[in-house]
């Protein structure tokens, strides 16, 4: 998330069976390195704005539409999160949240 001081952040699929939450961690392509983009298919060619708007609470507002598909790949809506390496995955939730 650019602009947030972090020295690590992760992303989680999650779903919900009863009373128990299976939590995974998503993935990056094989042989992805530091500092690779991470994009949104269709998404990619925007530019980055200069400055967030503190209170326009980007993160909330995205986060409601990303998910993970049939294939265990997050998306955002139906856009595929990935890399020019490959989509970004999970091991085994399907029509999963992500946070």
């Amino acid at each position: 998330m650019r602009g947030i001081l972090s020295e690590g952040m992760v992303l989680v699929a999650s779903q919900e069976a009863g009373e128990t939450k299976q939590l995974e961690l998503l993935t990056p392509p094989e042989a992805s390195q530091p500092g690779d983009k991470v994009f949104f298919e269709g998404y990619q060619d925007g530019e980055p704005e200069a400055q967030l708007p503190p209170k326009k609470k980007i993160w909330e507002s995205i986060q409601p539409h990303l998910n993970t598909n049939s294939e265990f790949q997050a998306q955002y809506k139906s856009a595929q999160m990935k890399t020019h390496r490959g989509p970004v995955t999970c091991n085994s939730i399907s029509a999963g949240t992500i946070s």
